[in-house]
């Protein structure tokens, strides 16, 4: 049941009933009125006759306690459009439809009914109110604590409307960097070094945005850490002798600290995982460093997001300068695609920012709201177009900031696909024990799936993780509301304490 704890003033806080705090005077209950009396003639009595039994003392003081739980009695039901009439009035606000709406919008999302949220929803609305995108982007900056950042709210529109389509998004910049780079060439606008020094920073670019997009046909490990190279070279001097001269090669590679390694490379590392030659920490070591080579998506696009946005300042920079000189007919031109570079910029800064906000816990953390997640949006590299994969990893709420548990833990995956359409999994990890709910809203799709379960089992069984359940069904899952949850105001309950 969707419920809400007390706040000062009536806030609101998702996990237990709404508390409403009330001034009005409770009318004493006959059997309060009762027990006032017969506390008043044991009172008189005693006072007549200092002998009073021990009984009629306990009597007293279980009248007593009585009338105090009478009076402090509680009364449930549910929430009221006259609630929150009455909640608006008592803190100053007054009580229009379009407060009520805010109200209502408010409670939801779990927000504390106050004049400070009231005035920062309607700051990041301003013009905007009636946009539901827009709407859904300010409660959730709200509750994530930058409904004031209007770069925020930015991001969280993008990303809301839908259109924040991370792969087409870095296709688009990748072409306005080598248009860019083809109009510095020969121009006498700007200073020569500093044409080449732009244009050798638009080249690592591209080389970047290519890693993330994964097009690099090389494969790649993550250069080991000290304990796990330790790990390993203790294994190779160990057991060089019970291993083939390719996993000799590879391992070898990996400790001369080479990430750019071979096919044949890669196939010998994972063919440890099928021999006897590695200890189980050993081969631990060995997949995580394959793991965070395979994977260096999730990494590079926050650590993109630093370097575009200083890169983005830049570029304005040398916007302006050319605005004030040079040939005017150049002037236009080279003003017209720098510009059109920091739009496309601008979007792919918008769409990390977005995910970094959704990966926040809301400023009002409550343990049973669910919004406990990480979350990134990768370019699909087994995709041809411009298809996305979005990663939710479940945080544990019971450790300070609320880290991953790698032992227990839930997955996400989304993965858009040419041939079946949006697929999401839901992965349950409990130490080596693993669950699947695939969701899909193509029947044909969900059948495939359902047939292949024997495989999906056999794979990891060869990672030594154990399936232990698997289901396939027809829906469809929407990420944005597992990122921006909220309550069901149907189900909140009124609680109203009486004093």
């Amino acid at each position: 049941m969707d419920s809400v704890n007390p706040g000062s003033g009536g806030g609101i806080h998702p996990g237990a009933p709404i508390i409403w705090p009330t001034i009005k005077p409770t009318p004493q209950s006959p059997e309060s009125v009762s027990d006032s009396q017969s506390q008043s003639q044991s009172r008189t009595s005693s006072s007549a006759a200092s002998s009073a039994s021990t009984a009629a003392s306990q009597a007293l003081s279980q009248a007593s306690s009585a009338a105090a739980a009478s009076a402090s009695a509680q009364v449930s039901r549910a929430l009221s459009k006259q609630d929150i009439s009455t909640q608006l009035m008592s803190i100053n606000m007054a009580d229009t439809p379009e407060n009520q709406a805010m109200a209502s919008k408010m409670l939801e999302y779990g927000l504390e009914l106050s004049p400070e949220n009231f005035s920062q929803l309607y700051q990041a609305l301003q013009t905007k109110s009636s946009n539901p995108t827009s709407q859904t982007a300010a409660f959730t900056a709200l509750a994530k604590g930058v409904a004031a950042n209007p770069a925020a709210m930015r991001a969280l529109e993008q990303t809301f409307s839908g259109a924040n389509n991370l792969s087409a998004q870095l296709q688009q910049l990748q072409q306005g960097m080598a248009q860019t780079q083809a109009a510095l060439n020969g121009q006498s606008s700007l200073n020569p070094a500093l044409a080449n020094r732009v244009s050798t920073m638009l080249g690592g670019f591209d080389t970047r945005i290519k890693k993330m997009q994964n097009q690099e046909v090389t494969p790649r490990v993550a250069l080991p850490s000290t304990a796990e190279a330790s790990l390993l070279q203790n294994a190779m001097n160990a057991k060089f002798a019970q291993m083939t001269p390719g996993q000799q090669a590879a391992m070898t590679h990996i400790l001369s600290g080479q990430s750019t390694l071979s096919e044949a490379d890669m196939a010998h590392l994972q063919s440890f995982l099928n021999g006897g030659v590695l200890s189980e920490a050993e081969m631990t070591a060995l997949n995580q460093i394959v793991a965070r080579g395979q994977l260096p998506q999730m990494a590079e696009s926050r650590l993109l997001l630093q370097d575009l946005t200083a890169f983005k300042s830049l570029i304005a920079g040398i916007r302006q300068q050319i605005e004030k000189t040079g040939n005017p007919e150049e002037k236009q031109r080279l003003i017209a695609t720098l510009k059109a570079l920091e739009s496309q910029m601008s979007d792919v800064i918008d769409n990390v920012v977005g995910q970094s906000i959704l990966s926040k816990l809301s400023k009002n953390y409550d343990p049973k709201l669910p919004d406990k997640y990480f979350y990134w949006m990768i370019p699909n590299p087994f995709s041809e177009r411009s298809k996305n994969i979005e990663i939710l990893v479940k945080r544990d709420p019971t450790k300070k900031k609320a880290p991953v548990n790698p032992d227990k833990t839930q997955i996400i995956l989304k993965v858009e696909t040419e041939s079946m359409g949006d697929i999401a999994v839901i992965v349950e990890i409990t130490g080596k024990d693993v669950w699947y709910l695939f969701n899909t809203p193509n029947e044909d799709a969900r059948r495939y799936i359902a047939a292949n379960s024997a495989m999906l089992r056999s794979q990891m069984s060869n990672l030594e993780f154990q399936v232990k359940g698997f289901q396939s069904q027809v829906k469809k899952i929407e990420i944005n509301k597992i990122l921006s949850p909220t309550l069901d105001l149907d189900h909140m309950k009124r609680v109203r304490t009486e004093v």
